[in-house]
């Protein structure tokens, strides 16, 4: 399942921890962290305090600090975190859970969308984990993608997603793309690309 493969990657590349807290939407992947071998989970009563546990654990490793969300409140609660990971260069990997697919309706569609602008002008990327083979992969270039840059990845996941079956993987993560000075400077000057862009200044 997409949560059993989110955790045999974690374990792939040598994350030992995860933190977060549980709730109703996200029970799944916390079982899968559980059974997954050299895996375990840190229950937080704080979502705050759990994404300051990821960013210590990050930053002393070099391997991304895994978050499991809640849905609710818990939106806003780690925006701090992430700006902390951001400034810092720290790979932070925030697994945003949510309702199911066909529950995704109404206002309840209206705050997942305001929740994913306010994590994408604070992370590297906001992705939503698609209900099909492709998730495997999206969540592999998530990975990467934190591992490269040092940065926070958001990945939001819907109830229903965790339980979808995927292939089994055949290669490992590409633990070659890691941290470098050179991608540092690209990403550096992306940032000032980006800005200068936004600018309303000639």
């Amino acid at each position: 399942t997409v949560a059993q493969h989110l955790a045999h990657r974690l374990s792939e590349i040598k994350v030992n921890t995860v933190f977060g807290n549980s709730g109703h939407y996200n029970a799944e992947q916390i079982l899968a962290v559980k059974d997954q071998r050299n895996l375990s989970f840190c229950n937080s009563v704080n979502i705050k305090e759990a994404i300051l546990a990821a960013n210590g654990y990050a930053k002393k490793s070099k391997l991304p600090g895994c978050v499991v969300l809640s849905h609710g409140p818990n939106c806003t609660d780690v925006l701090s975190g992430l700006m902390n990971g951001t400034f810092q260069r720290v790979p932070l990997l925030l697994l945003g859970s949510a309702p199911p697919l066909k529950r995704q309706i109404g206002c309840e569609k209206k705050l997942l969308r305001k929740c994913h602008w306010i994590h994408s002008s604070v992370t590297i990327d906001t992705v939503v984990v698609p209900y099909s083979k492709d998730a495997a992969q999206v969540i592999d270039n998530a990975i990467i993608k934190s591992l490269t840059y040092q940065r926070p990845v958001f990945l939001e996941i819907a109830q229903d997603v965790y339980s979808f079956k995927v292939d089994k993987p055949v290669k490992s993560i590409q633990k070659g793309v890691l941290y470098s000075e050179e991608s540092q400077v690209v990403e550096s000057v992306n940032e000032i690309m980006r800005f200068m862009k936004k600018s309303k200044t000639p």
